[in-house]
């Protein structure tokens, strides 16, 4: 059981090394990052390491799932930007021996557009929409690992080109209860795109590598979690034509340089939460990335924090959360989870 156990994580850190990655702006179906948890984005939007039993992050990381989630179902919903809309169900049950098993279903619907043809004339309506079906496994190896793996089924679909494509995930993870310390390691959306928008322009998926911890301190009712994204690539540094500053003398564009500090803090996301009981707690997150891409020069302020809080009412734990990208304002997140079993009773 030792050898088999080691065996599988030896697999899980070596398999990245023969993909082929690439950034936000190289992919297509781009939608499979966006969170639809509240409880995720409050955290910073990524979070791969939290052992609660919360389907949501057993979702975004199949190692988690176990079978206290048994019978526990997940809506949720995301006011984004534009009149963009995106949500997601899931559902998850456990059998003996087998395993642990999800299903969860993911929708963005962008709404409706203007269609007109070359002359200008007005012809009508049509609409452009992402779609993810996703099957997951997790099953623990002891008392401290478990493994798990994803299996997507991506259709997207805007105006008349339609696309097709499969991913997959696969993760370890360590928890040790009695030290209450959980890490993990989560090889995500390696795939191809099998029919693209159009004949013979085939294009890359979102790959990418994240690791997770999570602490909770001894004596305090505060948890925090450092959650490193982009593993494969060290250099994510993008710079907006909107941030370009101009020498007000000479006209020139002013070059600034980017320090390896700020190349390292890139792939840093930094969440916490305030557990005041077991029925209410709170979470922040500052995403250090999603700030320095998306500010402004004249407007920073709240860009790349998030905040939001859980509340169980009767047997619903209800989340909201805000999550600040730019200076059009914040996205809200809505969700709510329920065990079955518990709603029958």
């Amino acid at each position: 059981m030792i050898f088999n156990k080691f065996k599988i994580l030896i697999l899980v850190c070596c398999f990245p090394t023969i993909l082929y990655s690439q950034v936000g702006g190289d992919n297509t179906y781009e939608f499979l990052n966006l969170v639809s948890s509240a409880k995720i984005a409050a955290v910073g939007g990524k979070n791969i390491s939290i052992t609660d039993d919360d389907i949501n992050f057993a979702i975004w990381n199949p190692a988690l799932l176990k079978q206290s989630m048994n019978n526990q179902l997940a809506l949720n919903y995301v006011n984004y930007f534009a009149g963009i809309n995106y949500g997601s169900a899931s559902y998850m049950k456990s059998f003996e021996k087998v395993g642990n098993f999800s299903s969860s279903i993911k929708y963005v619907d962008y709404g409706s557009f203007i269609a007109a043809d070359p002359s200008g004339a007005i012809t009508g309506l049509f609409y452009a929409s992402d779609y993810l079906l996703q099957l997951g496994w997790g099953i623990p190896i002891d008392s401290n690992f478990s493994v798990g793996a994803n299996f997507k089924n991506i259709y997207s679909v805007y105006e008349s080109y339609s696309s097709f494509g499969v991913a997959f995930d696969i993760a370890a993870l360590y928890h040790n209860k009695s030290k209450q310390i959980s890490a993990t390691l989560l090889v995500k959306n390696a795939g191809l795109q099998l029919k693209s928008y159009t004949k013979g322009n085939r294009e890359p998926l979102p790959f990418e590598i994240q690791a997770g911890f999570t602490t909770k301190l001894g004596h305090a009712p505060l948890r925090w979690s450092i959650t490193l994204e982009h593993l494969e690539k060290f250099d994510l540094t993008y710079e907006s034509e909107l941030n370009e500053q101009v020498d007000p003398l000479t006209g020139e564009e002013i070059e600034s340089s980017i320090g390896f500090g700020n190349k390292l803090m890139r792939h840093v996301i930094i969440g916490g939460e305030i557990l005041f009981s077991k029925n209410f707690n709170i979470q922040f997150g500052y995403n250090f990335r999603r700030r320095q891409e998306l500010k402004l020069i004249d407007y920073e302020k709240t860009v790349g924090l998030s905040f939001g809080s859980t509340m169980k009412i009767s047997k619903f734990d209800i989340s909201y959360s805000r999550a600040s990208f730019h200076a059009v304002g914040p996205s809200n997140y809505f969700s709510v989870v329920v065990n079955i079993d518990e709603l029958i009773k």
